[in-house]
């Protein structure tokens, strides 16, 4: 099971990368909807048992992250005026060569944390560390509100594994609760990308600092 979780996080650290270099809004939404799915395996394959809890917890996890995000975000690309283009305030190998310095910080981050629960190894930490700092990075560099969104849940997505590598005996109410704070904040933002793209015909979030009112 170790080994299997470590080819999950090496995919997960490629998959990174692979939304920092995209230069397609629709294959960023598609990258970060593998890597939710993945990550919503690894209660799976981390813990030592399957309980229903772990399983119903996974399958939320996987419906929502790998099925329900993307759908409204596929859908709302299809109903706004958007061009498919990413469109970053930092060309794309700056970013990449910015991830690299994040994906170095994660991983310092990672091995100064010692858990005396759970019994998952520091490359959980560090691939979640660099699942927030990446996401961080997508919300701020990129110009279309949709991409900020991409980087909302790619941060979620971060705090999901972190959450579930760390805290295992927390209720699962509460690690549900995440994932509906999850869908509520895309499910408003959805709607306010779209309304945005209605009024102005636009989606540069730069745009809005020209508003007087």
């Amino acid at each position: 099971m170790n080994h299997l979780l470590e080819i999950l996080l090496a995919l997960s650290l490629v998959f990174n990368f692979v939304l920092l270099g995209s230069t397609r809004i629709g294959a960023c939404v598609i990258w970060m909807a593998m890597q939710g799915a993945l990550y919503s395996l690894v209660p799976l394959i981390a813990g030592e048992e399957i309980t229903p809890r772990i399983l119903v917890l996974a399958t939320a996890a996987l419906a929502m992250k790998g099925g329900i995000f993307p759908w409204l975000l596929i859908r709302l690309r299809r109903r706004t005026s958007f061009h498919f283009e990413v469109e970053p305030y930092i060309g794309f190998i700056a970013s990449l060569l910015v991830g690299v310095c994040l994906l170095a910080a994660a991983a310092t981050l990672g091995q100064r944390i010692h858990l005396t629960a759970g019994g998952y190894n520091e490359g959980l930490l560090t691939t979640a560390f660099f699942t927030i700092l990446t996401g961080l990075l997508l919300i701020t560099t990129r110009r279309k509100a949709v991409m900020q969104v991409v980087g909302y849940l790619v941060l979620e997505n971060g705090i999901y594994l972190f959450g579930v590598g760390t805290v295992v005996e927390a209720p699962m109410l509460v690690e549900l609760g995440v994932l509906l704070d999850a869908f509520v904040a895309v499910f408003v933002m959805s709607i306010a990308v779209y309304n945005l793209s209605r009024k102005f015909e636009v989606t540069d979030v730069d745009k809005l600092a020209e508003l007087k009112g």
